[in-house]
């Protein structure tokens, strides 16, 4: 195939990207292919024996996403219809299991 000149218009259907456009993508792909590491480490889903989060934002990220997971089963439990148990045992991701959260149902 021939090369195509550097001055002749793209071909059509595909629009030339400036250079923040590939700087945006460029960076979108690096956080999901970082967001993928860290859900299959062992500080997400602990599929793999590896840290992909710095130590110092380990406790809080894990504090954050356990309030979101609380939050979410007091939601279902008050509309799920069974909110008449007394309290619920959350395990909350693969630690250990004196990480388990003992939250009382609120009946509303």
């Amino acid at each position: 195939a021939a090369a195509r000149p550097k001055d002749a218009p793209p071909p059509e259907g595909a629009a030339p990207k400036s250079g923040v456009a590939r700087a945006v993508d460029v960076v979108s792909w690096a956080a999901l292919l970082y967001a993928a590491a860290v859900a299959v480490s062992a500080d997400g889903l602990g599929w793999a024996r590896f840290h992909a989060v710095p130590p110092p934002w380990r406790e809080p990220l894990r504090n954050a996403l356990q309030q979101q997971a609380v939050q979410v089963e007091l939601l279902m439990s008050k509309y799920d219809g069974e909110g008449g148990q007394g309290g619920a045992s959350i395990l909350l991701g693969p630690w250990d299991a004196q990480d388990i959260a003992q939250v009382p149902l609120q009946q509303r």
